[in-house]
């Protein structure tokens, strides 16, 4: 498979790389410091930024899929990301017929901010502006890609660890609530890219956890 990671020098998405040339799948990422990455034969790099359509197409063109995972660098300044990079590659992704699109997102975004009863409304009730932001930034993303025609999935994870991958996740619709679940940034890779390669959540929004 010919994957699109966007997000990936840290974090889900450089766990997505190292999953995904593992098994064998060519790999592009679009990069503003192709230096934080490791060359790879598999690994195709461009240099650009996911809020630039020009740069978005050069990366977007011949793929399977795409798999992104923006997310704000710093908690001290978080910025709207996500969804202004959500516009571009829509439009690049339509553009060039590329159907196929996982957005990380996070549990109490979009139609499940309502999920663990009181949980998530507190949280987003009681945030810091930072964290206000960051769900605000999450639910416009989510918007702009479940209004289009393309394959999407939303992936909404509750708490992310950098604990080890244990190579198991659950999943079952984000508007069931999940408790205090969690799940490893390693573990979450895996599914996601499990589910580019699978398709068996299109058009939805997984609650994913171990």
């Amino acid at each position: 498979m010919k994957l699109l990671v966007i997000g990936a020098t840290r974090g889900t998405g450089k766990h997505v790389v190292d999953q995904a040339l593992e098994r064998g799948h060519e790999v592009t990422v679009l990069v503003r410091d192709p230096a934080k990455l490791q060359a790879s034969p598999k690994l195709r790099v461009v240099q650009g930024d996911g809020r630039n359509l020009a740069d978005v197409e050069k990366a977007v063109q011949g793929q399977d899929a795409v798999i992104t995972c923006i997310g704000a660098s710093q908690l001290k300044t978080a910025e709207f990301l996500v969804s202004t990079s959500a516009r571009p590659l829509v439009e690049a992704m339509t553009k060039h017929g590329v159907k196929r699109l996982l957005l990380l997102s996070t549990a109490g975004a979009g139609d499940s901010a309502g999920m663990m009863k009181w949980v998530f409304p507190l949280i987003r009730l009681l945030a810091r502006p930072v964290y206000q932001t960051i769900f605000e930034d999450k639910d416009r993303a989510e918007a702009i890609i479940s209004a289009t025609g393309l394959d999407w999935t939303l992936v909404r994870p509750p708490r992310l660890t950098d604990e080890p991958r244990v190579g198991r996740y659950q999943t079952k619709p984000s508007q069931g609530g999940g408790g205090f679940a969690k799940i490893s940034r390693a573990d979450l890779a895996t599914f996601m890219i499990d589910e580019a390669e699978k398709g068996q959540w299109i058009r939805g929004a997984p609650f994913v956890w171990t």
